[in-house]
């Protein structure tokens, strides 16, 4: 009977080992699940952290376009904007590897105006009959903004800055009224007067003459603000044609009067030249032969020469009767 109560004291005893051992077992696996649930939240952690920190696009206002320049990479070919669809890049992980260039591309308006007179304007109106007026008044509102393409190679090239864009459009201005002042003469020369008196119809036919002359803006609206003064480009080149035909007549008439100068100014050289040279062998004659200067003194005054010329006064003297 002892027996059998050892062998069930010591069945129960197995199964609380093998019991604890199986809690033991448990625990360590619980112990090992927890710290891979740690280790795999950690890693969503870091991989959610590592994909909104890449994630650019989030950092790029909604209605703006941004350039990426990174200390490891250098510039980035890809321009961020409304349209790039989804952009990420690991270099923006890096704590101050990254720049971003964000920009408003929102129209910039501003006054382009133009005031003057065509070149010598007042010369060559008095060439034509009225003496018509070739000055030019202009004044336009104008808008444009930058093309998103071109964004990349300005930052790239000529270093520019959301801080530079305002002052980068206002150096655009300038050749925008020239390019505008160049498509107005060529409308005026062509005869469209009533082109250029219709607001709505310039506006629309400006935009489409100047939109592709510039690669890097866009011009989204251009309306005039007043009356638009310009003369007629014809009457100004026949003008021109006038002044140009009359300047060279002139020159050709003064000229030939140089030329007839010339010819008689060599004429009285050469006479001068002459009388020199007959003067220089006269003088060398009467060098030689000075008794000339008294013939020809006798020739030309022969009353006087008794008087004047000692060596033939004796030979006018009248000789009385000769004494014994």
């Amino acid at each position: 009977m002892k027996k059998v109560y050892d062998d069930v004291f010591r069945l129960i005893r197995e199964q609380d080992r093998c019991a604890e051992e199986d809690r033991d077992v448990r625990e360590k696996g619980w112990a090992i699940m927890k710290k891979f649930i740690v280790v795999f939240i950690i890693l969503i952690l870091l991989g959610g952290a590592a994909f909104f920190f890449g994630w650019m696009n989030i950092w790029v206002p909604a209605d703006s376009y941004a350039v990426m320049v990174s200390k490891s990479s250098g510039y980035d070919d890809t321009v961020i904007g409304p349209e790039s669809g989804f952009v990420w890049r690991w270099q923006h992980l890096l704590p101050t590897n990254m720049t971003i260039y964000s920009f408003s591309l929102s129209p910039y308006t501003t006054a382009v105006s133009a005031k003057g007179s065509f070149p010598s304007a007042d010369v060559y109106a008095q060439s034509v009959p009225y003496h018509p007026d070739f000055s030019y008044d202009v004044d336009f509102s104008v808008s444009y903004r930058l093309r998103p393409k071109a964004l990349l190679g300005l930052v790239k090239n000529e270093k520019l800055t959301p801080e530079t864009l305002k002052s980068y459009y206002e150096r655009k201005k300038n050749g925008i009224a020239s390019a505008l002042l160049d498509e107005l003469f060529g409308l005026a020369g062509r005869g469209d007067v009533a082109l250029l008196e219709n607001p709505f119809s310039l506006e629309k036919r400006l935009l489409e003459l100047l939109r592709d002359k510039y690669a890097d803006i866009d011009l989204t609206s251009l309306a005039p603000r007043g009356v638009t003064k310009l003369p007629d480009p014809a009457v100004y080149s026949r003008a021109r044609a006038n002044f140009e035909a009359l300047a060279a007549e002139q020159s050709r008439l003064e000229l030939e009067k140089l030329k007839r100068g010339g010819e008689l100014f060599g004429k009285e050289d050469m006479a001068f030249d002459r009388s020199v040279s007959q003067l220089e062998r006269y003088g060398e004659l009467f060098n030689k032969y000075p008794v000339l200067l008294k013939y020809l003194f006798i020739t030309r005054n022969p009353g006087a020469a008794s008087s004047q010329v000692p060596e033939l006064k004796d030979l006018f003297e009248s000789k009385g009767p000769a004494t014994p």
